[in-house]
């Protein structure tokens, strides 16, 4: 399609909020800036209060909240007539896009926008966070549906924007071509790097000033983020790691599990919990180091924003965290003895060399201000052309 865009329209579905969902507000901030002349659409279903509420922000973006009912097999459903199908084409066709951009954590979530654009011979990219397969994340029907996304859906897509190497090479495996594949890493805006005065920070989370103290932040999701994991290292290495608080921040499904299996161990003293806030900073500041004993992850904010505060993050070796934390700060996935020793290990010793690299390194990838540029090189490789 050798025509000059100007209309991208951004697609999904999705009914949570997450660091993807904000990454596509970023992207989009970044190419309005850069392409004043674009013409930016969002589609996204109406009951995503967050998104709504986020698309709300940006000035120059033109909504459109549909009414979707979306479910676990909808990337089977969508491949009939759907009814989310026909409102979504209806739509489509009265915004006239050049291109579409569907925003999916992975290949099955906002598969409906590949789909709509094919029928509608429309020049299609998949923004993807998560390109491993199914049965790696622990999903359910996982080798079916694997199968289905290997047949189908990794065939949609005219370009595929990955935030990873790591996830570049996930897409590999699922037979996506090399030159169909762009890597455009994350951002985190310096605006929002805010730190506060420590001794503020611990007394406003109610901390002691002389603890050491390591945050596991995010949903609580034990399946994806470890939370579990996290409480069997504390109770099996009491008194290897008795000098530590680990503070919980965030909400999610699995919090009250999470809860009950602190009071089972008498971990009260040892492991605490505070609500999701949006003044993170003053969480950063407060903390000595972050853990993430994640069983699957992109290139996860909380390691992006925690590197930029200069803290330490214990985590587990995959992925984003693998491709971008030093190797001394990472334990083998699963690894409850290991997580124990590295957290032991890095809060004891003297952290300021590798701290400084990393903080370094991460201003120079996550803070760079050619995210817009790099977005529409993705683009117009689909055959698209971008105005200037």
């Amino acid at each position: 399609m050798a025509k000059t865009t100007k209309k991208i329209l951004f697609y999904n579905d999705v009914a949570g909020f997450g660091g993807h969902e904000l990454m596509s507000f970023e992207i989009i901030n970044a190419i309005i800036a850069t392409y004043p002349d674009l013409e930016i659409h969002y589609l996204y279903a109406e009951d995503n209060e967050q998104l709504h509420k986020q698309a709300l922000t940006i000035e120059k973006l033109k909504r459109h909240p549909l009414s979707l009912h979306v479910h676990r097999f909808s990337f089977l459903t969508n491949l009939i007539a759907s009814r989310n199908a026909q409102t979504v084409s209806a739509k489509v066709r009265q915004i006239t896009p050049d291109c579409i951009v569907a925003v999916q954590g992975t290949i099955d979530i906002s598969s409906l926008g590949l789909l709509v654009a094919w029928r509608e011979k429309i020049p299609v990219v998949t923004y993807i966070a998560l390109a491993q397969k199914l049965r790696v994340l622990g999903v359910g029907q996982a080798t079916f549906r694997d199968f289905v996304y290997r047949l189908l859906y990794y065939h949609l897509p005219d370009r595929f924007i990955a935030i990873s190497n790591a996830q570049k090479d996930y897409l590999l495996v699922n037979k996506v071509p090399e030159d169909k594949v762009a890597v455009v890493q994350n951002i985190v805006r310096r605006d929002t790097i805010c730190r506060h005065d420590r001794a503020t920070a611990r007394r406003q989370m109610g901390l002691g000033s002389e603890i050491t103290v390591v945050g596991l932040i995010g949903r609580v999701v034990s399946a994806h983020k470890g939370h579990d994991l996290l409480v069997q290292a504390v109770a099996r290495h009491q008194h290897l790691l008795k000098d530590i608080v680990f503070v919980v921040v965030g909400d999610g499904p699995d919090l009250a599990h999470i809860k009950q299996q602190v009071s089972r161990h008498a971990l009260h003293a040892r492991i605490i919990f505070m609500p999701w806030t949006e003044q993170v900073g003053w969480i950063y500041s407060a903390l000595d180091g972050i853990v993430m004993p994640s069983n699957h992850e992109g290139v996860p904010l909380v390691m992006i924003e925690a590197g930029l505060y200069g803290i330490p993050v214990i985590a587990s070796a995959i992925d984003g965290m693998k491709e971008y934390l030093p190797s001394g700060w990472l334990f083998a996935r699963g690894d409850i003895d290991g997580m124990a020793y590295r957290i032991l290990e890095v809060m004891s010793h003297e952290q300021c060399r590798q701290i400084d690299w990393v903080k370094e390194s991460f201003e120079r990838i996550f803070q760079r201000r050619t995210l817009g540029q790099e977005i529409v090189a993705a683009l117009t490789l689909t055959h698209v052309k971008a105005t200037t």
